[in-house]
């Protein structure tokens, strides 16, 4: 609806094109002549039928029966859109409004256009020979939607911006809706009274409402899917109606537009009272009452007539296809669980680079399933896996990995029966994309499930909407996308981003800084608590398990508290391997961080293995060097305190300067706290040694040990014995052995991350040339 210019540009695709100004002028129009006939009359209906047919037989001769039938659907066209919804209306708070203000046309109605989502129209009303005004009507009020659904909300923008505004629903079920009529600069109230809905569900894909206007009559709206909706018409519709809507809606959705076919039906008074007497009973059932509900509209949604069908262009959010062929560049398989047609997802997954460019219609593996699990179950079971088993055969000759997976709902809840499973999972693994269309929430979850149970690595669902919350709460990571399908999806997610493409900040930035640091975190913290309480056990074992501790009980209850307890938070809260923009241009980076994990057995292994030696020669050197404390003291025997403060000061030193060697983003905070560490000991141990009453067997320990050289001689050589090995190490293997990530830091260190083209313009040098040049 943004303008007609452009829906005409659409309209070579379908054979009826319509233009929602054109439908608006002579649909209301005719609907609302015929209300003031109506009135006038006496509320006599038979009266003013037979004074709107004569009107029409002066203006159209033969043809007023097929006009005023065209008439007819198309008003109900436009009704339904409003009334078969939960659109909410709502003013702004400086507006003010106004039934008879005015309206204007031409290049102010452009201006009021609301630029949101573009709704094509396909009506099975269209009539080729109408002439109407097609200028937008701008708005007298400047009116806001709300509604669950987008869609809805780009119906009710849609008609305001032309002249037919829903103003009002009331607590009694009472809708007021405002018709502008071209011919006219007075706004005419239309009032409704809503008697029943039954809400959208994704197991019905379908909406009903029944209306009563005022002329008393009593009409049946129904908006929903077009596989569950073209059944439920009349015969006499599905010769010709049926198959040009199955065509408008296959080429709506091979755009990338979100479809809904619109129906609707005359009730007679005997058929409502039949349904009322159902759904009253079912409204105050105490258990079931969704399921009578159901059964109580099931009594009248059947020989609906069509109306039409619309399409809501769903405009791809900015630097999708970017982030998603990133995603897939760092080896994450991508899988699209949607509830739209397969056309539409076909599109969607073109568009966003889901499905390569390459990859032609001819060789996506298609799986379609009308309803599954029925009677003849054996029977689909044993085709599936036939399918299956001929995919996986097809795929594993052509020796590719790009292969596309495309199967709807019902045929992905036959794949996950426990006889196909294994058959599917080959076939799974064997492609790169996966496209599930016409999926519920609960198959959606099912897949999920699936992936995380019978798959290595982790399981990320992300949606926007109520029908993905499921899903989202069956992974192991949940991200939520705040956007217009509401907060639903928010509220269920472990995360909450506000467009799709900040997912590749999310994982290969925040991702991986999260793990890199949780790992860190937990491996310098188990290391400094093993290499202490190591020292202590040996001297358990040198004393002969006389249960005495070689540390002071103050000191030991300091070294977690203040010596050794800063500087783990600020590796929690600042380390990093590469930069962040490096992060997000190699995504070669974060496949191989996966794969060589910073927490795994083998690291743990390594760092208690550091902590045993490290432990074990600081001891060691201890012991020889000190001996039973006589000789070396020249007759000044210094005591178990000045041997244990010596061998307590080369723990904390040499375990502050092991955690600041092994953390790779060297800043401020990292060397204050090493330095905190170190000096909080010297004053803690001054204090001990100078407070007699607090701690007598320390008394004067610290001047009498540091006043000797031999203190400092052997605290040097601990250094070197415990902190060269690993300096020598890491040399190595930045040289022999280097990571992905090792050359990433060096060559952003060293400059030649990037390079100028012949523009001038700075850009990332692709992964593999840094890799040659590191080399």
């Amino acid at each position: 609806y943004e303008n007609d210019a452009h829906a005409q540009a659409h309209a070579h695709a379908h054979a009826t094109p319509l233009l929602l100004s054109q439908l608006m002028a002579d649909s209301m129009d005719y609907y609302v002549r015929k209300l003031h006939s109506y009135q006038a009359h006496k509320h006599d209906q038979q009266t003013m039928h037979a004074h709107i047919e004569r009107e029409l037989s002066e203006h159209f001769g033969e043809d007023a029966t097929s006009k005023l039938s065209s008439l007819e659907h198309g008003t109900h066209f436009l009704l339904n859109m409003l009334l078969c919804s939960a659109t909410l209306p709502s003013r702004p708070l400086h507006s003010a409004p106004s039934s008879t203000q005015p309206l204007k046309t031409g290049a102010a109605a452009d201006a009021a256009r609301v630029p949101s989502n573009t709704l094509l129209l396909s009506s099975a009303a269209a009539d080729s020979n109408s002439q109407s005004n097609s200028s937008v009507m701008p708005i007298p009020m400047a009116m806001q939607f709300q509604s669950p659904s987008p869609d809805e909300v780009a119906y009710a923008e849609a008609l305001c911006a032309h002249g037919l505004i829903l103003e009002e629903r009331q607590v009694d079920g009472t809708t007021v809706i405002g018709v502008v009529r071209p011919s006219s600069s007075a706004m005419h109230r239309l009032r409704f009274k809503v008697l029943a809905t039954l809400e959208f569900t994704a197991r019905r894909k379908r909406m009903t409402v029944i209306v009563e206007d005022e002329f008393g009559e009593l009409h049946l709206y129904c908006k929903g899917a077009d596989s569950t909706l073209l059944r439920m018409c009349r015969a006499a519709d599905r010769s010709n109606v049926v198959h040009a809507t199955k065509r408008d809606v296959g080429a709506f959705a091979r755009d990338g537009s979100r479809t809904m076919v619109l129906a609707w039906k005359r009730l007679s008074a005997e058929e409502y009272d039949e349904f009322d007497a159902y759904y009253r009973e079912a409204e105050i059932a105490l258990s079931a009452r969704a399921q009578l509900m159901e059964n109580a509209f099931s009594c009248v949604e059947h020989s609906l007539s069509l109306l039409g069908c619309t399409a809501v262009e769903d405009q791809m959010q900015e630097g999708v296809a970017h982030c998603m062929s990133r995603l897939k560049a760092g080896r994450i398989k991508v899988i699209m669980l949607t509830g739209d047609k397969e056309e539409t997802a076909v599109s969607i997954a073109r568009q966003s680079r889901l499905i390569e460019t390459g990859v032609a219609d001819a060789d996506l593996m298609r799986l379609s399933v009308r309803h599954a699990m029925s009677k003849y179950e054996e029977k689909q079971m044993r085709r599936m896996q036939k399918k299956l088993a001929l995919f996986v055969q097809a795929t594993t000759k052509k020796n590719d990995k790009k292969g596309v997976l495309i199967l709807n709902g019902d045929a992905l809840e036959i794949c996950l029966h426990p006889q196909l499973l294994p058959d599917f999972m080959r076939l799974f693994e064997c492609c790169s994309t996966l496209i599930c269309n016409r999926c519920n929430p609960a198959q959606k979850a099912m897949l999920v499930a699936m992936v995380k149970h019978n798959l290595d690595g982790v399981a990320l669902a992300i949606g926007d909407g109520a029908n993905d919350v499921s899903m989202i709460q069956a992974a192991n990571v949940g991200v939520g996308i705040m956007g217009k399908e509401g907060t639903q999806a928010a509220l269920a997610a472990d995360f909450v981003i506000h467009r799709f493409a900040h997912l590749q900040r999310l994982l290969f930035v925040h991702g991986r800084y999260s793990f890199l640091r949780t790992s860190q975190l937990s491996l310098i913290s188990l290391y400094k608590n093993m290499a202490f309480m190591l020292t202590v056990c040996y001297y358990g074992a040198y004393s002969l398990f006389t249960a005495q501790s070689c540390f002071d009980p103050y000191l030991m209850s300091s070294f977690n508290l203040f010596f050794a307890a800063l500087f783990p938070l600020c590796v929690g809260a600042f380390e990093q391997d590469i930069a962040a923009t490096t992060a997000m241009h190699h995504s070669a980076a974060y496949s191989l961080f996966k794969l060589n994990s910073r927490f795994t057995l083998r690291t743990f292994a390594f760092w208690m293995f550091t902590a045993l030696w490290q432990s074990a020669a600081w001891f060691a050197t201890a012991v020889l060097v000190y001996g039973d404390n006589l000789d070396v003291w020249r007759t000044h025997n210094g005591g178990l305190s000045v041997w244990g403060t010596q061998l307590f000061t080369t723990n904390v030193v040499v375990i502050c300067l092991k955690m600041l060697m092994e953390s790779r983003h060297w800043n401020l905070a990292y060397l204050v706290s090493t330095a905190l560490g170190i000096v909080s000991y010297l004053v803690v141990v001054s204090v001990l040694s100078n407070w007699l009453s607090l701690d007598p067997d320390m008394y004067k320990v610290t001047e009498f040990t540091f006043s000797r050289t031999l203190h400092w001689l052997l605290l040097l050589l601990q250094c070197v014995l415990c902190l060269g090995p690993g300096i020598l190490y890491n040399l190595w293997r930045r040289e022999r052995n280097a990571s992905l990530s090792d050359m990433l830091y060096e060559a952003q260190k060293f400059g030649y991350l990037t390079h100028k083209n012949d523009d001038e313009n700075v850009t990332y040098k692709e992964t593999d040339d840094i890799v040659k040049e590191y080399m």
